[in-house]
């Protein structure tokens, strides 16, 4: 199972926030090289991401939550988004 599934619902995730089919694609190409599936990584390589951090237990999966939640710094430059 995709962990787009399981956190938002399925894996046209992308299809809601950017509405210009251009950039829809070039997220699923992205998340193709990154993750090995246009859908993004599976929940268990976000596991096994943040146990090889060396987190435990729960903290694994607070971590999963709030990293899902992030956006990249490339992401908020194209955007122009400042944190």
């Amino acid at each position: 199972m995709r962990l787009a599934q399981c956190l938002d619902g399925g894996p046209k995730r992308q299809q809601r926030w950017v509405e210009d089919p251009a950039e829809v694609e070039g997220l699923r190409l992205r998340d193709l090289q990154k993750y090995g599936s246009p859908d993004g990584p599976t929940f268990q390589q976000e596991v096994q991401k943040y146990q090889s951090q060396g987190l435990q237990g729960d903290d694994v999966y607070h971590s999963i939550i709030e990293g899902a939640s992030r956006t990249s710094a490339e992401y908020n430059n194209k955007f122009g988004i400042k944190k």
